[in-house]
Formats: structure tokens, C-alpha cells, sequence
């Protein structure tokens, strides 16, 4: 059975958004895929997410819809993220 996308279709992707109490940040660039940003003690990391089975393409949803645990960021909020960390970031 094909997956069936219950999102709007007017979003425009991407889309930003952070995971509440914690240095997580997304960056949603399709129904099926997005970027994560995030600091494990000193470390940092980028890691390009490509959902493929049911639960992750809830995921995405789940992120988009910006409810608790997720907050809705601005481009630039992401960007600043991106840029202060950009030499610390082991890109995935």
C-alpha cells in the first residue's frame, strides 16, 4: 500500500524547528527528509535524515505540526545555529 501524505500541501518546505529543552535543531526540507543539527557534551553534529518506514514519516509530520516537544524557529534562529557551530559540526 502506497504512503499517503495527510499534510497540507501548502507548506513550503523548509521548514524550522527545535527540540524543546535541548541543543536539537531541524531544518525540514521535505515530507520524507530533513537536516539535524545537534550537541552531545562538546560535541556537534549534521546528519541528513532520509525517512523511509511509517514512523519516521510521522516524525516529520509530528515536527512540522510544531507541537510540544517541538518549537517553531525562524530561518535565521537556524542559520546562527548553523554558523556558530560550523566548526565544531562532523558533518554525516
Amino acid at each position: 500500500m502506497p504512503y499517503v501524505c495527510w499534510m497540507d500541501a501548502s507548506i513550503i518546505f523548509p521548514v524550522f524547528r527545535k527540540l524543546q529543552q535541548r541543543e536539537v535543531y531541524y531544518c525540514i526540507t521535505s515530507a520524507s527528509q530533513f537536516l539535524e543539527l545537534s550537541q552531545l557534551g562538546k560535541y556537534y553534529c549534521e546528519i541528513e535524515i532520509n525517512a523511509v518506514q511509517y514512523p519516521e514519516k510521522v516524525r516529520i509530520h509530528e515536527m512540522i505540526e510544531g507541537h510540544a516537544p517541538y518549537e517553531i524557529i525562524s530561518k535565521a534562529a537556524y542559520d546562527n545555529i548553523k554558523t556558530a557551530w560550523s566548526k565544531y559540526l562532523e558533518l554525516k
